[in-house]
């Protein structure tokens, strides 16, 4: 029976993570975590800890894997939050996994009218969007495509 390496497979998601400025997480075909993200934005950890976002995210989590197991390329899907993700299907040495990266906004405004019309929900305390600029992460579209290609291409 052939194993994960986990400690050199963590090690590279450090790295990239890293490199890439981009929260990633390793998952199964059928979209069980085999390793969550080091670390997430403090937007995103208050999505997910609400009662709706955590049910928001794991659907979300659930439905993007199960399209990008059914494709060849990466995909990039908005999600709770108004948060974009990529999801890679890769296949290395018989072996099918996804990663998953992102949880980034387009654009401050784009956090802002999120912030707005919807941060109540998600437990977030009404105020000034732009005071929490600084625990968001923003990338443009063809950042996100492009690093999900870097990372594809490590794998081919």
């Amino acid at each position: 029976m052939e194993f994960f390496n986990f400690y050199n497979i963590s090690s590279l998601q450090a790295h990239l993570s890293k490199l890439t400025g981009l929260y990633l997480s390793i998952y199964g075909k059928k979209g069980n975590i085999i390793l969550p993200p080091v670390n997430e934005n403090n937007i995103l950890k208050a999505v997910k800890a609400s009662e709706l976002g955590g049910t928001e995210y794991n659907d979300f989590m659930r439905k993007s894997i199960d399209k990008a197991v059914h494709r060849s390329n990466a995909s990039v899907f908005k999600g709770p939050g108004d948060q974009h993700y990529f999801f890679i299907p890769l296949c290395v040495n018989d072996k099918f996994f996804i990663i998953s990266g992102g949880g980034v906004y387009l654009t401050a405004g784009d956090f802002d009218k999120f912030y707005g019309r919807k941060g109540h929900l998600y437990g977030l305390p009404a105020g000034r969007p732009e005071s929490r600029h600084h625990e968001i992460a923003v990338k443009d579209l063809s950042d996100l495509h492009s690093a999900a290609r870097y990372i594809r291409s490590i794998f081919s």
